[in-house]
């Protein structure tokens, strides 16, 4: 009860700790004048917490905070100048597995903590002592810090650690293990996609809602005339233009040609209209330019464009089209010798002649 009157009076007392001095004071004496002896003793040398760090708590207030931590989806720790534990929620003892009976029966201090990961592994191989050592001297550097830390298991921690006005700090703790393995999963789809776009038979770039290029294959500085290595993360599409420009490839001239090119060809590009067209390059080569749009929940986010180099398939269609006009040429011979007058077989052997050539 007095000690109960006490700690009412006085909200900076940490009842565990003076519980635990208490038991040490008594001894094997359980009187009632004993035990108020003792009680006196030990609540005059008790040293409180600083008062500044529950000067916004008083009475319940104290224990809506304790109830507010221990909702939060997060781990929380708080330790004060000392490295003593005030206050943590039960999500941090369960995210490192730490004992019950380690939060009960006096003052925890953060090197024991340390000290106990440690010696389990949480660090990795090493010595003990010189790791809670190393621990300790990170914690007493008294700035805020963003840390990540993979557990034995496999769990990953992500740390968040500000220092508090007058010493001590609060720590947060969050699970991203699952965030973790999205990430690495989207960098492993990232350059499995990559590997794809390098090895297609021909040129393509991906383009943002913002103009750049995202995404592309080198055949592309082939195809369209640039030098080899031009694109680069980061380029934009007006930047790609006006190399090409610059190159010659939209006919040249003078610099306010260049600008006009690209500029018709930037603004043609920000409606993202799906479109397919050929262009001959200075060299004779024939492109052909195919982009489609990419949308997202109906949203359009960028666009597609594929570059076919279609110069031999061109000259081979035009091969096709003379042959077929030759034959054409021999049916109709034909057909006429055949309905023509004595000099039949002579025409005919000329025209099966010149059909063969």
């Amino acid at each position: 009860a007095l000690l109960m009157e006490y700690v009412g009076e006085k909200q900076d007392i940490v009842v565990d700790d003076v519980l635990a001095d208490l038991r040490a004071e008594l001894g094997t004496h359980t009187d009632s004048a004993s035990l108020r002896r003792a009680l006196t003793r030990v609540l005059a040398e008790t040293e409180p917490p600083p008062n500044h760090l529950f000067s916004c708590f008083s009475g319940n207030d104290f224990s809506l905070f304790h109830r507010m931590i221990e909702n939060l989806p997060m781990a929380v720790s708080w330790f004060d100048q000392d490295l003593n534990l005030l206050i943590c929620n039960q999500i941090y003892k369960d995210l490192f597995d730490f004992p019950e009976e380690m939060f009960s029966g006096g003052r925890l201090n953060l090197e024991r903590l340390f000290r106990f990961n440690a010696e389990r592994g949480e660090y990795g191989p090493g010595d003990p002592a010189q790791m809670t050592q190393l621990m300790l001297l990170r914690a007493k550097e008294n700035k805020s810090q963003l840390i990540q830390h993979v557990r034995p298991n496999g769990t990953v921690l992500e740390i968040r650690s500000a220092p508090m006005p007058g010493g001590g700090f609060l720590t947060l703790y969050t699970d991203i293990t699952e965030h973790k393995h999205a990430e690495q999963a989207a960098v492993r789809n990232a350059t499995y996609l990559r590997a794809v776009i390098a090895q297609l038979p021909q040129a393509l770039t991906v383009i943002d809602e913002n103009l750049n290029i995202v995404l592309w294959n080198h055949l592309w500085e082939e195809y369209c005339g640039a030098r080899p290595g031009f694109l680069y993360d980061g380029v934009t599409f007006e930047e790609a233009v006006r190399h090409l420009a610059e190159n010659g490839e939209y006919g040249g001239g003078d610099a306010a040609e260049i600008d006009a090119q690209v500029s018709l060809r930037v603004d043609l590009a920000k409606q993202f209209t799906p479109h397919c067209f050929r262009r001959q390059r200075p060299n004779g080569k024939v492109i052909e330019i195919e982009g489609r749009t990419m949308d997202i929940e109906g949203k359009v986010v960028g666009f597609i464009t594929m570059y076919n180099d279609i110069t031999d398939r061109l000259v081979i269609d035009d091969l096709k089209q003379a042959k077929e006009q030759l034959y054409t040429i021999c049916n109709n011979r034909l057909r006429n010798a055949e309905t023509g007058d004595a000099g039949y077989q002579n025409q005919r052997r000329y025209a099966a002649t010149d059909c063969t050539r």
